[in-house]
Formats: structure tokens, sequence, C-alpha cells
């Protein structure tokens, strides 16, 4: 008897850490399912595997813990589970809300209830994913009328910074200009090396763009991404008899308006293009939990104090590991899209305009100059501060070559075709690296530089179609009237004269992206010669 109610009292004693065990295990994992359906990324794959077992490790881990701790420890574990399974799933602000009503009517029944929910979510994510996912994320619109237009190609190469923005007399940066010069004057193009955009972040500068320079207004949650409900380029396209394929990330969102009659969407930040890469499972299994970590802004907001007591510790010259890689999903997806470009263009129809928004050379620089995968230990990002602002630049050139290497198999691609031989191609970047020391904002005047401003706002902008008469232009001009001027122009001619009291200036916005004013580009930079 006595023996009996002993195994009976340790049984019962065990009996809440079980159960706080077995629901961590089910909301990380129903959270993984969660993850992999949404980026439609493999499940029967090892790193899949490594990732599921380190989350059970975890899980029962932080039941032990559970176990040691009194009353007051555990309800903070269960509120803190709680706030975990919805903040990899849901709006901070939903998640800090949900916990708080879940935990004031739920009270002693939260695990049972967080474990019944996740085991649900988790079987109905399985489910999904073994049905498929149903479609291929696009869209078709009503078809146009058929068109005589030359095809047209307009490409937005994320962060491209234009080449007088490209700093300094290194080896490797003189090297750099002159390839990106050589290279579009060889394909016939008009280039402006002076040329910038108005805005730091894409989701101000390519609205006001595509809008010719004017400024667009913000929606709430605009941070996060941008709907182009108005479009006079497209508008323009439009008029010309185009119908526009569009190709872009979620994150901004071309296709409401204007004559779409083809849109793929990719997810801003797909995990399930680095199914394919040539990474080992640990790798991917590694990735995969920062993406994921990335999902929530508890764990963002840890990683992030981490980042900040690194960095002092440098300063001390403390070397503190780094525990999260440099990673964005977007590197292989943007080159994927390039090559989908590339054959698209080669059954390409007079009456055709392609739109692609590109993540490259976006950051972090994954790839090297013939567009082969780095190691994993070789990704850079251009924030990187324990990595010498020199090498990081080089590592930004080597990625803008590769971008290089996929524009000549389009170039190409459109030269083996009647209606792309004479393709209409305009080229251009939405900002410029922003590989700054201190980010232009109003409440950084006087902390940021000239050198600050003009490798934030430089950007490319290259345009090639006929009676365009190759060559290079060094004045410093805005990318919304330049491609307001070819637009207008019917994409014949790419000259534009500002007037005689141009001043060139960008905005500067506050924190939160808010344009308040603007400010002027160094007098010295980008002068004709």
């Amino acid at each position: 008897m006595h023996s009996g109610s002993r195994a009976g009292r340790l049984s019962s004693a065990w009996r809440e850490p079980t159960l706080a065990a077995s629901t961590g295990a089910l909301v990380l994992l129903a959270s993984l399912v969660n993850f992999l359906g949404h980026n439609e990324y493999p499940l029967l794959r090892p790193e899949v595997g490594l990732v599921a077992a380190f989350f059970i490790a975890v899980a029962i881990v932080s039941g032990l813990v559970y176990a040691t701790m009194s009353g007051v420890g555990r309800s903070l574990l269960q509120y803190v589970l709680v706030l975990l399974a919805l903040d990899l799933n849901f709006d901070p602000i939903v998640a800090v809300v949900g916990t708080a009503v879940i935990g004031l009517v739920l009270r002693r029944h939260m695990m049972t209830f967080l474990g019944i929910a996740a085991g649900v979510v988790l079987t109905t994510g399985l489910a999904g994913i073994a049905a498929g996912s149903g479609g291929d994320g696009r869209r078709l619109a009503s078809g146009l009328p058929a068109s005589d237009a030359p095809v047209l190609v307009h490409i937005i190469l994320d962060e491209h910074i234009g080449i007088e923005g490209i700093l300094g007399d290194a080896p490797e940066t003189r090297a750099i200009r002159d390839k990106l010069k050589a290279f579009y004057l060889r394909n016939d193009f008009r280039l402006f090396g002076g040329a910038y955009s108005a805005y730091f972040h894409s989701v101000n500068s390519i609205p006001e763009i595509l809008n010719f320079g004017v400024e667009q207004g913000r929606e709430l949650g605009f941070k996060n991404g941008a709907v182009m409900r108005k479009n006079a380029y497209f508008d323009k396209l439009g008029a010309l008899g185009y119908g526009i394929h569009v190709y872009q990330r979620e994150y901004i969102d071309y296709c409401e308006v204007g004559p779409i009659v083809f849109c793929e969407t990719k997810r801003r930040s797909d995990f399930g293009d680095m199914a394919e890469a040539p990474l080992t499972a640990v790798e991917k299994a590694r990735l995969a939990v920062n993406d994921m970590g990335s999902l929530s802004s508890f764990f963002r907001g840890l990683a992030n104090s981490y980042d900040l007591v690194s960095a002092l510790a440098r300063r001390y010259d403390v070397a503190l590991p780094a525990l999260r890689p440099e990673q964005d999903p977007v590197a292989f997806g943007a080159l994927a899209t390039l090559d989908q470009l590339a054959s698209e263009l080669r059954q390409a129809k007079p009456g055709t305009a392609y739109f692609v928004h590109a993540f490259a050379p976006h950051y972090p620089y994954v790839m090297d100059r013939s567009c082969q995968l780095k190691k994993l230990s070789d990704w850079m990002h251009r924030d990187a501060t324990s990595i010498a602002r020199h090498d990081r630049e080089i590592a930004y050139f080597d990625q803008i070559s590769c971008v290089l290497t996929k524009l000549d198999a389009i170039f190409a691609a459109a030269a083996s075709t009647p209606a792309g031989a004479n393709a209409v191609f305009v080229i251009h970047g939405d900002h410029g690296s922003r590989m700054t020391e201190t980010e232009p904002r109003v409440d950084t005047k006087g902390r940021f530089d000239d050198n600050d401003l003009i490798v934030s706002f430089s950007a490319l902008f290259a345009v090639r179609g006929p009676g365009i008469e190759p060559a290079y232009d060094r004045r410093r001009l805005p990318v919304s009237k330049l491609l307001e001027a070819v637009a207008m122009a019917d994409f014949h001619s790419a000259n534009y004269a500002p007037a005689a009291d141009f001043t060139p200036t960008v905005v500067l916005t506050d924190s939160s992206w808010t344009p308040v004013e603007r400010h002027p580009l160094p007098e010295w930079w980008a002068r004709p010669q």
C-alpha cells in the first residue's frame, strides 16, 4: 500500500510537467507544419526531421524545468507558452490580447485548451500538406486585344546602387564600376550613372517612381508592405496597347490596377525557395529555425538585444558567437524569377510587357559572381558590423556580377525570338545599397554624412529601345522623372532636361518611414564632367 501510494504521488507530481512538455511539443510542431505549409516546403525532408527533433528536445527540457518550479513560476511559464503559440502564428497585438483573454477565461485549464488547439492545427496542417497546395500562386485577369507594340521588359533590381554611387578608388570598386558601365553600353543601353531615388525604403520609393514623382499615401501597416492603388506607369502601358505580366513578391502588390493579364506573386520571404538549395540538412534546419523565429516578435526582440550586446562587446575586443545566420530566402527566389523571365521571353509575343520586381542584389549576399551559392558561413548582411565594410562591399559586388549573368541570359532569350529581337528594356533600382554608417533620417541629421546619403539614394537606371542612343549620362537625375520621360516618349527617347533651377533632393523620413522633409544631395557628387 505504501509503495503504491508513493508511486501514485510521483505520478501525480509529474502529470502537470508532462502535460506542459507535451503541449509545448504540440505547439512547436504545429507551428512548424504551419510554416512549412505556408511556404510549400516538402515535409518529408531530413532537415524537417532535425527541426522536429530539436523542438521535441526543447519541449522535454522545458518540462523538466517546469517540474522544478513553484506555482507562480509554472503559471508564468504557461503564459509564456500561450504567448509563444500565438506569437508564432499571429500579429503581436493579437498574441498579447489573446494571451490575456485565454489566461483570464481559462486559467487552470490553459494547458489543456492549448494542447487540444495545437493538436487540431497540427492535424489539419498535415492534412493540408498531404492534399497539396491546390495552385501555383498565379492568377489570370481578363485578356486584352492583340497589339503590335514591341515586347517590353521592366525590371526593378532591389538595392541596386547607381554607377556614380559606387564610391572609392579601391581596385574592386573601380572594377565593378567599369564592369557595369561596359555591360550596359555593350548591350546598347542609355545608362544614367547619377540617377537616384527620392526614398530610402521600397514601399515609399517604388510607388513614387511608378507615379512619375507623385508621392503616394500610406495605409495602416505599410511598413510590412504596400498595395499599388494608383499606377500612372501601368496606365501609360495600357494606353500603348500593352498587356502586363507581373512577377512580384507580396511585399508590394502591383496587380490591383492597370492592364494586368497575368500576375504571379511569391511570398515576401519564401522559405520554400531553399528546398533545392545546395545546402546540408543541418544548414537548412538552422535556417528553418531562424526563419520561424523571425515570425515571433518575442524572439526578434531577444535576438536584437543579443545583437546589441554583441556590438557593445566588440568595442572592448570581445567577440560573441553569431546566433543567427545572415539569411533571407528572397535571395534564392529573386534569381529563380529572373531565370523564369528568360524562359517566358522565349515565347514572347508583341504587345506584352513583363514587369518584374526582383529582390536582387538585395542582401544577404549569398552568391558569388558566377551565381554559385556561397558557404553558409560566408553569407553576409549589409549591416553586419562585425565584418569590415570593404568585405561587405566586395560581397555586394559579387551579387551584382551574378545579376549581370542573369541579365545576359534574359537579353539572349529575348533576342532568340522575332517578337523580342527589338524589345524595349527598362532596368533600375528602387534605392541604393543602403550600406550606411548612419541611416539618413530626420532624427539622424548631423550624424549621417555625404557618403551615407549617396549609398542610400543612388540608384541604377538603364533603358534600351528603338531610337534611344546608347550613351553614358553622369547627371544627377531622379529615377521617377527619367521613367516618366521615357514612357511619355513611347520608349523612343530617353532625353530628359530638368528645369534650370532644379536642385537634386531626396526625402528624409522619421523612424516610422513617414516622409518629413526634403534634403539636398551633396553638391560635389556626380557633377557632369
